[in-house]
């Protein structure tokens, strides 16, 4: 039996003007979703996405996978029908507990932590731009904290109408506490700091809201959202590596659930298969009984009556009919393979993607998504567009190739990709026109009178007055006003 306590906590950050993370503490649910996609549609998207795993409440793994995909369609829905909310999305990371321990998903860059006897380690994969050229051997994880692009993420809920997601079970220990949370905490707090404040706080709502006000000291640069979960289990767990399974993909969910016997979230990493017995031999035959051969000169006949000798090949002489048959067998199969063999190359290579290549150029490949069988991808063009120019959306679309049916489709893919980066890239600025009327200036001729000389006047200084044009202030927000 499995039961928790828990304490969950959020806050803005230091400089962002609106919370877009959520969190769900229910007695054997919890999640974090940390959402993306301008300043109304994360908020919304991960609002939608907890509020309709609430509504589900799954009481099992199973149940779990079928909530995020509802979530993921019901965002991606909301999002194509309200041109403000185009390209939302949100991360999302979630425990339910199960008859046997607990199940847990991941989408994106959020992450679940396990902290078990003063050690600390992530359970959960994070699916982001660097951290997939970290396990790539591209850049070190020191690098990636600083790495421009360090916000890209390559799996969303709700971009698209389906989703891959991570999906896999875990057996606890008693005295397991778990940590989920946003970005916000892991960008400011180190994993030493994390694991301190774990140890130091046996409350879990106090230990939660202290990992906030870390990440808060740390600079709170993005929002802040934490849930901690400590959990009571009878269960007598081994080690964290032997307990985590096999991660299940959202495809491979589906065959799961049509046959649990096979169900490879069931069975633990390093577990064998329980081996079937072998076969047992037929028992030797008896030598054939019967009378004495009658006639030990003559060979027996066939049943047409032909010798046996007919049929039969002396020493050193032509190949039978039966070599023969053998023969051709194996050519057939031989030319079978082959046949298949060029069938599979002509099918590798006929096909083309879409993809980033590892000096993060968008690049046309000539092959299937990380090759097939003995066949690599080969480049087929390069273009000049980078991740930079490229929208959220565009990069999930690509994350693992964009799949098109020709050269030219691909061509055309990519030049839709470069006119969408003009678009944003350019400025359009109207032109002001002035029109100034022509002022008409009348000159009336001054009649002059002379008057004599003996009255004089003095003149009179002139006063000229030039009106200035004062333009009042424009009111400027405070800096810092969002």
């Amino acid at each position: 039996m499995t039961s928790f306590t828990w304490g969950g906590a959020t806050h803005t950050g230091q400089v962002r003007a609106m919370n877009q993370d959520n969190l769900v503490t229910a007695d054997g649910l919890f999640a974090v979703a940390d959402g993306m996609g301008g300043h109304l549609g994360g908020e919304v998207a991960s609002e939608r996405a907890v509020q309709l795993l609430k509504d589900r409440a799954p009481a099992g793994l199973e149940a779990l996978i079928d909530a995020v995909r509802a979530a993921n369609l019901g965002v991606h829905t909301e999002a194509a029908g309200n041109p403000e909310l185009r390209g939302m999305g949100t991360t999302l990371v979630a425990v339910v507990g199960t008859d046997d321990g607990l199940g847990l998903i991941n989408v994106g860059d959020s992450r679940i932590y396990l902290y078990r006897a003063g050690v600390l380690k992530q359970l959960s994969e994070d699916h982001s731009l660097v951290e997939t050229m970290v396990r790539r051997g591209e850049i070190t994880a020191e690098a990636a904290l600083t790495h421009p692009q360090r916000n890209v993420v390559l799996r969303a809920l709700g971009v698209d109408s389906e989703v891959d997601l991570d999906a896999w079970t875990l057996t606890p220990a008693n005295g397991d506490r778990l940590v989920l949370c946003s970005d916000g905490l892991f960008n400011e707090v180190s994993g030493v700091q994390i694991a301190g404040i774990l140890e130091s706080n046996a409350d879990p709502q106090a230990a939660a809201d202290r990992l906030v006000e870390a990440a808060n000291e740390g600079g709170g640069r993005d929002n802040i959202t934490v849930v901690v979960v400590d959990v009571e289990a009878d269960a007598v767990s081994s080690p964290v590596e032997d307990r985590l399974t096999q991660v299940l993909f959202a495809d491979q969910a589906a065959r799961a659930r049509a046959d649990d016997a096979t169900r490879e979230v069931a069975v633990p990493v390093g577990a064998r298969a329980p081996e079937e017995p072998d076969e047992p031999l037929p028992p030797a035959l008896p030598p054939e009984v019967g009378p004495p051969n009658q006639d030990a000169d003559r060979v027996p006949a066939d049943d047409d009556g032909a010798d046996a000798d007919e049929v039969s090949e002396p020493v050193g002489a032509a190949p039978t009919r039966s070599l023969l048959r053998t023969l051709a067998f194996l050519m057939a199969i031989i030319l079978t393979f082959g046949v298949a063999a060029a069938g599979v190359g002509m099918w590798g290579r006929m096909s083309w993607f879409v993809a980033l290549s590892p000096d993060d150029q968008v690049t046309i490949y000539q092959g299937r998504p990380g090759g097939f069988l003995w066949l690599e991808p080969t480049v087929a063009e390069r273009s000049t567009l980078r991740p930079d120019d490229l929208e959220q959306a565009d990069l999930l679309e690509m994350d693992g190739g964009k799949v098109v049916g020709s050269l030219n489709a691909a061509e055309q893919y990519v030049e839709n990709l470069r006119n969408r980066a003009i678009e944003r890239a350019t400025t359009t600025t109207r032109a002001t026109t002035t029109t100034k009327k022509p002022t008409a200036t009348t000159k009336k001729p001054t009649a002059t009178t002379l008057k004599p000389p003996t009255a004089t006047t003095a003149p009179q200084p002139s006063v000229t007055t030039k009106a200035n044009s004062l333009r009042s202030p424009v009111a400027r927000p405070p800096m810092g006003a969002p």
